[in-house]
């Protein structure tokens, strides 16, 4: 089987099984990878099937992963730091992450990286932690949630030490509550546009990394 592209989100155990079984037919041969699915760890079986596809996903570009704080994070962890070609990463990442498995995830991302997304909402202490732990230099950086002074000052500050980034995405869409208000002031959203593009739309964050032909 010479698959390149696999989407999968449904969480059925006979599906998840199916999904493997695809992976590791697809004789390393794997581009692109959604990964939509959170317990990805079944406690009937005691069978962790992140580890078992780790193998067969050595040539990965383009990954869509959930990262959260239970007992598959050092598995995560370890399938991130095998993917050594990985170009674009969508992270749908737990605010529930202590700053040390933030400082763990971000040690495995592949210097290859270019392109970083992420859906949930950033807080900047966290994404400072995130980002002054990358090996790799992003040159776009896309944020499904508004975002506030703080959340631009992070990346700003990662813009400056690493000169890389080119363009940075934010959603500002007015009828998404928040437990918060964020607070992007002018001055800080001027300051940002002399460093990088600054464009406050993004693509749907469960979108294929590939288009349609139907």
């Amino acid at each position: 089987m010479h698959l390149k592209n696999l989407y999968v989100r449904i969480s059925h155990s006979s599906v998840l099984k199916l999904f493997e079984r695809i992976v590791l037919m697809s004789n390393n041969g794997l581009k692109t990878l959604f990964y939509g699915r959170q317990d990805i760890y079944n406690p009937f079986t005691n069978h962790n099937v992140t580890s078992s596809i780790q193998p067969f996903c050595a040539n990965l570009t383009h990954l869509f992963i959930i990262v959260t704080a239970g007992r598959e994070f050092s598995c995560t962890v370890s399938f991130m730091k095998s993917l050594k070609h990985l170009v674009h990463l969508k992270l749908s990442c737990s605010n529930s992450l202590k700053d040390d498995a933030v400082t763990e995830l971000a040690h495995s991302f592949s210097q290859s990286l270019k392109i970083l997304e992420m859906d949930y909402l950033v807080v900047a202490e966290k994404l400072k932690v995130l980002l002054e732990n990358v090996h790799c230099n992003f040159k776009e950086i896309s944020i499904f949630a508004r975002i506030n002074d703080a959340i631009l000052k992070v990346i700003m500050e990662y813009a400056s030490r690493k000169n890389s980034l080119k363009k940075l995405r934010y959603m500002n869409d007015k009828n998404v509550l928040y437990f918060y208000q964020p607070q992007l002031t002018t001055q800080i959203l001027e300051e940002a546009k002399d460093l990088f593009i600054v464009e406050d739309s993004t693509e749907p964050f469960t979108k294929s990394f590939l288009k349609s032909i139907f």
